[in-house]
């Protein structure tokens, strides 16, 4: 019988189950809460101790290990008949490299306003989630190349195509990966294609039109059961993934620019252990230029933050880092080359938006897109501020709020995302002790969000909360000083 057909009746037969497994769950609950109930009339001692046994059991069961035990009999179903050198282990193993490598891990409370969330260091409610990567299928290759060859299976050897494309096709076939595109990143208007060599040292051309097949993790729930199988079941060592980000980061390189790349690039170079060239990468104008360009600024921005806060924190578990590294100019740096290209392409904008007097009234889509780098500076001004560079802080928040204050024409009592850098100003004021200037940007910030938002928005109550806070530390301190005063003429 065709060995593909036997497996997609596998895969109808194991989506078939996920409908029944809660069910099934729900049902040997309820089966246990009976006998535990039959067994406390007869011994109380012994029933109780059960009970804390299977409350133990439970609780170290993952939310969706139900899920997750199919999955494992899917794997275990295909054997090792598919592929004479790949059983259903190395293919469970790359699964799990994939999801490893190609994870990034991001906060989301559900709060639109990720402005104030950013600020607010203290919220703990918040879920953590992972962004499903588009992978483009070379880097996937490169990386279970690696994966496979660290394997005693193969010897040690180097994949053939027909070995990637059987891993490939079985973890699609699967349903654990899905097919997907990217577009390639065009970086001159001009050329249609540029010449590339391969690692035989052949050119050929390059055509930025095509897009590049690629590969993602089906949806979340498999993703969490990669990382269920490497963090928890079966432990994946950090040395072995320096090595699989050493050989996704070198593939990467030679593909060129692209979503993939432009988001990935600067985290697997920092995860494969190379810290300095990190840093010079997130410092290079061309490449914040082109992540701009394909993320959008707030993207970029952000991507921007979230590489410099992992690298800070490898740092940090690495302890003394190789090289002539200066972090705190490197991190000022990497976001100064944000600050410099957000600029050079507002002043772009403007030109092409002003009259002969001098005054610049923009259209819809430039209003669209100076309020996108009005935002990039806005969480760029946060990172600094989270890092306690309140001076520059200062600057790119002031900056935020000229670019924000040009997308509406001038018209900042109608926008919200205003109140949020003004507000975002008072917070930082405020720790540094200029009291009376955060009580001004409280104001602003209050005037607007009365004016746009709902009376019971919390974005009002947390401004409000502020603000009584500086009353109350005025009252403190004047009560203070009228004590001493008083203690002094006596």
């Amino acid at each position: 019988m065709d060995k593909g057909w036997i497996l997609a009746n596998r895969v109808t037969e194991i989506v078939q189950g996920f409908s029944d497994c809660d069910e099934d769950e729900n049902l040997r609950e309820n089966t246990t809460t009976i006998v535990t109930d039959k067994a406390a009339h007869v011994n109380p001692i012994r029933s109780g101790l059960a009970l804390k046994e299977a409350k133990q059991h439970k609780s170290s069961r993952h939310k969706h290990q139900s899920i997750f035990e199919i999955l494992n009999r899917n794997f275990a179903e295909v054997g090792d008949g598919g592929c004479r050198e790949i059983g259903y282990k190395d293919l469970k193993l790359c699964f799990v490299s994939f999801v490893v490598v190609f994870g990034i891990r991001s906060s989301n409370d559900g709060d639109q306003n990720d402005d104030i969330k950013l600020e607010n260091s203290e919220k703990v409610d918040q879920v953590i989630e992972t962004e499903l990567q588009k992978v483009p299928l070379p880097v996937a290759y490169a990386l279970w190349n690696k994966v496979l060859e660290q394997s005693h299976s193969i010897g040690g050897k180097r994949l053939s195509h027909a070995h990637l494309s059987y891993i490939r096709s079985t973890l699609v076939l699967l349903g654990m990966l899905d097919l997907a595109t990217l577009n390639k990143y065009r970086d001159d208007e001009a050329a249609k294609t540029q010449k590339v060599y391969s690692r035989n040292g052949h050119s050929s051309m390059f055509d930025f039109d095509r897009s590049i097949e690629c590969l993602v993790v089906h949806d979340s729930i498999h993703n969490q059961y990669g990382e269920y199988l490497a963090y928890y079941k079966h432990g994946i060592y950090s040395s072995k993934i320096e090595q699989w980000n050493e050989a996704v980061m070198k593939e990467s390189q030679l593909i060129g620019s692209n979503h993939y790349t432009l988001r990935m690039l600067p985290l697997n170079t920092m995860r494969a252990n190379h810290i300095e060239e990190t840093f010079q990468l997130l410092n290079d104008l061309t490449f914040v230029r082109r992540r701009i360009h394909v993320l959008g600024a707030s993207g970029a921005a952000k991507s921007h933050v979230d590489d410099i806060h992992e690298l800070l924190i490898l740092i940090d578990k690495v302890g003394v880092v190789a090289g002539p590294i200066d972090e705190r100019e490197a991190v000022l740096g990497a976001y100064r080359q944000m600050l410099k290209y957000c600029i050079h392409e507002v002043k772009e904008i403007t030109k092409c938006n002003e009259d002969d007097n001098g005054n610049v009234r923009l259209g819809k889509a430039a209003m669209y897109k100076t309020a996108d780098f009005g935002n990039a500076l806005h969480l760029l001004g946060v990172s600094l501020g989270r890092y306690g560079f309140f001076e520059e802080e200062m600057e790119y928040y002031k900056e935020a709020l000229r670019l924000k204050t040009l997308a509406v024409n001038g018209d900042i009592e109608s926008s919200v995302s205003v109140s949020d850098t003004l507000h975002s100003m008072g917070f930082s004021l405020d720790n540094a002790g200029e009291n009376k200037k955060a009580l001004v940007c409280y104001n602003q910030a209050l005037k607007i969000r009365y004016k746009c938002l709902d009376d019971d928005d919390l974005r009002i109550a947390e401004t409000q909360h502020n603000k009584v806070n500086y009353f109350l530390l005025f009252l403190f301190i004047s009560s203070f000083a009228s004590l001493v005063a008083l203690k002094t003429s006596l």
